[in-house]
């Protein structure tokens, strides 16, 4: 087999439990740690292996965590790796940790997301997923899960900013914030449609 089809081998067999469960959600969601858990012994048994690292960025003003796994096959080194990276923000604060538990806790998810990306999982009900949200949004008005913009969201931002030949001072001081990961989620759509707006307006002059 080459490796894609270990890979799809791998997706197909892989199992991966909800071991971890959450009082406040009254849910089971699945970590980081259940995922590897459960690949270890199929990459074992298909000769492969993966590597993951990561690696410490700034988008707008605020700290990301970019999580990179590499899938590599053992029976065929000199081929190409197959790799997918994920991103996970750092909270300002966060209760009763201290700042290396805070990035510690963005890498896991990052990771987790890579992984997930990699093996095809979907998962319902975890911290990160819009179903969780909801359920989160049922006994608060205010949802600090998906409150801000995300780090994709903050890139293409920034790109069609520069694009439309708008400063990300401007912009900010547009919706009342003092950098572009503050942005609310719920606003980004809107923000996207204003600035192409802005983007078509001069390219329709520079036309005339």
């Amino acid at each position: 087999m080459n490796i894609n089809e270990k890979l799809l081998k791998i997706q197909t067999e892989l199992k991966a439990p909800k071991s971890k469960y959450n009082d406040y959600g009254n849910f089971k969601y699945r970590s980081c740690e259940d995922i590897l858990e459960a690949v270890k012994p199929l990459l074992q048994q298909h000769k492969c292996t993966l590597y993951i690292s990561d690696s410490v960025c700034e988008i707008g003003g605020r700290i990301y965590v970019e999580a990179t796994v590499y899938f590599i096959d053992l029976e065929h080194p000199e081929v190409p790796q197959i790799c997918v990276q994920a991103f996970a923000r750092e909270p300002l604060s966060k209760k009763k940790m201290d700042e290396a538990q805070i990035t510690g806790t963005a890498s896991s998810y990052a990771r987790k997301y890579a992984l997930n990306g990699l093996f095809l999982i979907d998962d319902v009900k975890d911290p990160d997923t819009n179903e969780y949200k909801q359920e989160v949004e049922k006994k608060s008005d205010i949802s600090v899960l998906d409150e801000y913009v995300t780090a994709e969201q903050c890139v293409k931002l920034e790109m069609l900013l520069k694009k439309a030949e708008v400063s990300t001072d401007k912009f900010c001081e547009a919706y009342k914030i003092t950098i572009i990961s503050e942005l609310p989620a719920k606003q980004f759509d809107s923000a996207v449609k204003k600035i192409e707006a802005t983007i078509k307006a001069k390219g329709d002059k520079k036309n005339v």
